[in-house]
């Protein structure tokens, strides 16, 4: 994204204060943009409830994950050197939705390395979606990022060699043929006209992709690993204490970070319903391992207190092939289904998950 903006520290300093920690607000600002706005990221605001076709139609509009691309790394060449001694400790980092960004190995000294490390991405637009492609320098430590007080970075810090803008509409227009290119790495930024430009190198990549709706039934459950897919649709049949009641879950796959939805507050009677944004994702799960959700109510004064939980084996969720609603067909490893809270003497939860096998 490309915004424009004045900041001035008045007594403090001025604008020389002001540019001193410049870089910081630039930096938090862009992430935040990127996370929010930048596609395949988007804000839907609905008008119409009532009718169940319009809100299939809204519900299509949401970000939602349509299918999973693999991307392996293989090599890259013509590397710029970043370093005194002539060369680069160049590693590659992924990215489809400006979230999740697995990076490779870092091979020391090389301007032509080779990685040869595969990783599985989620895309939610395959007509219209891009991948974004970042080579970095993997320095010890950092002047540039001591000058601008970006304490973090300074140590262990990573310098851009140059970038790269791929359009997934290649790969995902000829699923599930593989599709081995070379791109050229550039200075500019994401949002430049053209891209990012040339100058700085090439990589390569061979890229593959799979929508949900073509993954076969036995392909689930034959993954020793995969993506798990997690979405809290609504609690019911919770409150019977006569006042409002405000809760949240937390989703935790074994050895992987836990993860809370937002809280939601309903009065007695009513079921709690989460939004869409509420939606987790665990990369790299083992298929013999299971599935956690606890339910909380929030208390300020007492602590949060558990109600109860549900608890699932993936193995469960890779056999089941039941129906998205969104897409209106039936989707191996794809489970949508209600469960009767554990260790609760009332309640249920209604849940969406899936799971994503590597291929």
């Amino acid at each position: 994204p490309r915004y424009k903006y004045t900041l001035d520290c008045g007594k403090l300093g001025g604008t020389y204060s002001a540019a001193m920690i410049k870089p910081i607000i630039a930096s938090i600002t862009s992430n935040i943009m990127n996370s929010m706005l930048v596609w395949p990221q988007r804000l839907v605001v609905p008008f119409f409830w009532e009718d169940p076709l319009i809100l299939q139609k809204i519900a299509r509009l949401y970000y939602r994950h349509q299918g999973v691309i693999k991307v392996e790394v293989l090599r890259a060449e013509n590397l710029v050197a970043s370093d005194l001694n002539g060369y680069s400790d160049p590693f590659v980092q992924l990215s489809t939705d400006g979230q999740y960004r697995p990076e490779t190995k870092v091979v020391k000294k090389n301007l032509n390395p080779v990685w040869e490390q595969s990783f599985w991405l989620l895309v939610q637009e395959p007509k219209s979606q891009n991948m974004n492609i970042s080579v970095f320098d993997k320095d010890l430590f950092s002047m540039s990022e001591l000058i601008k007080l970006n304490f973090k970075d300074t140590i262990g810090s990573r310098e851009v060699i140059g970038r790269a803008l791929v359009s997934l509409k290649e790969v995902t227009a000829v699923e599930p043929q593989p599709v081995t290119n070379w791109y050229h790495l550039g200075e500019g930024a994401w949002g430049d006209p053209g891209g990012c430009g040339k100058g700085c190198g090439r990589v390569q990549l061979r890229m593959t992709y799979r929508s949900f709706d073509n993954i076969l039934p036995p392909e689930p459950i034959g993954a020793a690993r995969g993506i798990l897919l997690a979405r809290v649709m609504k609690c019911s049949e919770l409150n019977n204490s006569g006042k409002p009641l405000t809760i949240y879950c937390q989703i935790k796959c074994e050895e992987h970070e836990e993860y809370n939805t937002a809280l939601v507050t309903a009065a007695p009677g009513q079921d709690h319903v989460f939004t869409w944004r509420n939606a987790v994702e665990f990369h790299d799960v083992r298929f013999d391992c299971n599935l956690k959700i606890n339910v909380m109510e929030r208390s300020v004064l007492t602590g949060d207190d558990k109600l109860g939980f549900i608890e699932l084996p993936v193995t469960e969720i890779a056999k089941a092939r039941d129906r998205n609603h969104v897409s209106d067909r039936d989707e191996a490893g794809h489970l949508a289904q209600s469960f009767r809270i554990e260790e609760a003497d009332y309640g249920k939860i209604a849940v969406i998950l899936r799971f994503v096998p590597y291929f």
